[in-house]
């Protein structure tokens, strides 16, 4: 019975948002030719928005006549009518093609303190538009970055990436994802090598504006400063001991002129020098980084340099360590598998 009667309720509110003709609220919303006046009861917009509690109240709004007048310039038309709806109703659809508002429609549900509907946004955009979402991950990245309300998108796009981190750097707007988005980023469990995480860091500075030359080739310590201030706080998150040694050669030292003196001395240490120890303090192979060799294979690998003949076991985070006293315990074919460090 309950449930018929707040189903009544939900319908008289409704009525009251498209016919009612008592309102006493006035919301300029928009600028210029693309702004538009929308009525509301005062009482509906306190009821269901802190904003509107505080936007509206005797120290805060402005009354002409019979009215309160509000002003909204950096809200859409478009974007608020659907807003407005929900203040009344509940009710969001998506009905026709909102794609390109989406994310208006959550900025401006947060700014107006509306959490529902903050929620049920990210969660239609997870559930049923999961191709815009991939397509558009760039954008989704720099508005979630600013909002620490969207924690719904911020979560999934992060496990997202960590899994498949193709779908980020090779967006065509890759370019353009903010430097305190891309940061927290690099710090994550990438599935990929790490070579290739250099290669669009690399490419990323030097798309920024003023955009550099490609072809480094021609470039003076100028450039190489440039560049090393644009990456300022990203490089260091590069796990450079977990490349091999024509990687290094090939991609990194080009580019030591942007890396620190400390940093180079110690990598041409470490690929140059037989038996040098890796730092302790270096970053340790990024957990989800193999895509070829699963984490039951991995466990066959533990085994077998074990000396055990088992064929199934628990390998956990992807990696596995074992000390080794006298190099002639372990042999390895000429072909890599793993990296073996001395330490």
């Amino acid at each position: 019975m309950s449930t018929i009667l707040t189903r009544v309720l939900l319908q008289d509110l409704a009525q009251l948002f498209a016919e009612a003709d008592d309102h006493n609220v006035v919301i300029n919303v928009g600028q210029g030719a693309e702004s538009e006046n929308f009525k509301a009861h005062s009482v509906i917009l306190r009821a269901r928005s802190p904003y509107f509690r505080t936007a509206l109240s005797k120290n805060w709004a402005k009354k002409e006549g019979d009215f309160l007048i509000f002003n909204k310039p950096n809200i859409t038309p478009n974007v608020f009518r659907i807003i407005l709806k929900y203040i009344y109703t509940g009710v969001c659809s998506f009905e026709n093609d909102l794609q390109s508002i989406y994310m208006d429609i959550l900025i401006a549900a947060d700014e107006l303190a509306l959490p529902n509907l903050v929620s049920y946004v990210q969660n239609h955009i997870i559930s049923n538009d999961p191709s815009w979402l991939q397509q558009n991950i760039v954008n989704v990245l720099n508005v979630t970055s600013l909002h620490e309300t969207f924690t719904i998108l911020i979560d999934y796009c992060g496990r997202l990436i960590e899994e498949n981190p193709e779908i980020l750097f090779k967006s065509k707007d890759f370019c353009t994802i903010k430097s305190s988005t891309l940061t927290p980023i690099l710090k994550r469990d990438l599935k990929i090598e790490e070579v290739e995480i250099w290669d669009h860091l690399i490419a990323w500075g030097i798309k920024q504006k003023p955009e550099l030359d490609a072809d480094i080739t021609g470039w003076n310590f100028r450039i190489f400063k440039t560049l090393r201030n644009r990456l300022d706080g990203m490089i260091q998150h590069i796990r450079f001991y977990n490349m091999t040694g024509q990687q290094f050669y090939e991609k990194i030292w080009p580019m030591n002129g942007i890396i620190s003196r400390n940093l180079v001395d110690e990598l041409l240490r470490f690929y140059l020098v037989p038996g040098n120890k890796v730092p302790k303090n270096y970053l340790p192979i990024r957990r989800k980084l193999s895509g070829i060799v699963s984490s039951s294979q991995l466990a066959v690998l533990k085994n077998w340099i074990e000396g055990s003949n088992e064929i199934d076991g628990v390998c956990e985070r992807h990696t596995y360590e074992k000390s080794i006293l006298d190099s002639t315990e372990l042999s390895v074919e000429d072909y890599e598998v793993f990296r073996v460090v001395a330490r």
